[in-house]
């Protein structure tokens, strides 16, 4: 055999040898290996997934369980992905060099989603006796979009409308506690409660003033002057108790802001006489003046304030 022909062989055999060595997988070759970022991702959040392992002759592939992929050559990219559902969720990686098989990484990626936050905004957040109180939802969703709200406003379950908000007359808001269900997209649940307090009660505006002008007598008093100054709405209630005192005077609703003259108590009247002036409105903080006659003296007055006609009076609220 020529030197030749004997080179030709001992070439081919080199080549067989070099091709059987490329195309048997090396021995304890590990999977690639990949991390993510962020590790507990929320629904429709961009994750990285980035490699570590390094193959400057590889192929590397990016499969997630949606279908999305990505293929780079070289050193691997990061690959950028986003699951629009919560739970567990696959990602694979592979590695493949020239003439050998792929080594493939599998791992799984929990995509959690976060709980909606239920919130009430109370309008007017403090109000007054009578006043109608409208409950909006100021609830949120880390994760997107609610996906439903049902509303209790009468303490047997979520069944009093689905609008974005619900009123209450004035008549019944008073103690009453409310409660707002939300649901987001992904069947996750919360509940949000605010309860009504006791109605503010404001007092009447401008707040009535009574006016006593006269002189001390040796039997009591002479009272020239009586006034009443109230506004519109109000309900001037008078009583007098004791000798020299006037018949009944009754009582009058003014149509409009003004001042009157109660013209029956400007006369003499005797020591021990008791004038009570009472100055109401609904759902007002009224005015109660208590006047005692007293011989050779000023007469002594109380101040207090009252709810009704009829309602013992008490101190006023400070300011």
């Amino acid at each position: 055999m020529t030197r030749g022909r004997w080179r030709g062989v001992l070439a081919g055999a080199a080549a067989l040898v070099l091709a059987a060595l490329l195309l048997t997988p090396a021995a304890g070759a590990a999977p690639p290996a990949f991390t993510w970022s962020p590790a507990e991702p929320r629904p429709g959040q961009e994750i990285t997934f980035t490699a570590t392992s390094k193959c400057l002759f590889c192929t590397w592939t990016w499969r997630a369980d949606d279908g999305a992929s990505r293929t780079d050559t070289g050193t691997p990219r990061e690959f950028r992905h986003r699951f629009t559902t919560a739970g567990a969720h696959t990602v694979s990686l592979s590695a493949r060099e020239p003439f050998r098989s792929a080594e493939i990484s599998t791992q799984t990626v929990t995509v959690v989603n976060t709980a909606p936050i239920a919130a009430i905004t109370m309008v007017p957040a403090r109000p007054v006796a009578g006043e109608d109180v409208t409950f909006v939802d100021a609830s949120t969703d880390p994760d997107g979009d609610l996906f439903a709200r049902a509303w209790d406003i009468d303490g047997d379950g979520f069944d009093d409308g689905t609008a974005a908000s619900v009123t209450l007359p004035g008549s019944d808001a008073a103690g009453r506690t409310v409660r707002l269900q939300v649901t987001d997209v992904f069947g996750a649940v919360a509940i949000g409660t605010t309860a009504v307090g006791a109605a503010a009660v404001l007092p009447l505006t401008p707040f009535p003033q009574v006016r006593f002008v006269g002189r001390a007598t040796r039997r009591g008093a002479r009272l020239s002057l009586v006034s009443v100054t109230a506004p519109a709405g109000a309900r001037i209630d008078v009583a007098c108790a004791g000798r020299s005192c006037p018949r009944r005077i009754s009582p009058r609703t003014l149509a409009a802001a003004r001042t009157v003259k109660l013209r029956a108590l400007q006369r003499p009247l005797r020591a021990g006489v008791r004038i009570r002036i009472r100055v109401t409105a609904p759902a007002r903080i009224g005015k109660y003046v208590d006047l005692r006659i007293r011989a050779r003296r000023s007469p002594v007055r109380r101040d207090r304030c009252v709810l009704t006609p009829t309602a013992a009076p008490e101190r006023c609220p400070a300011g």
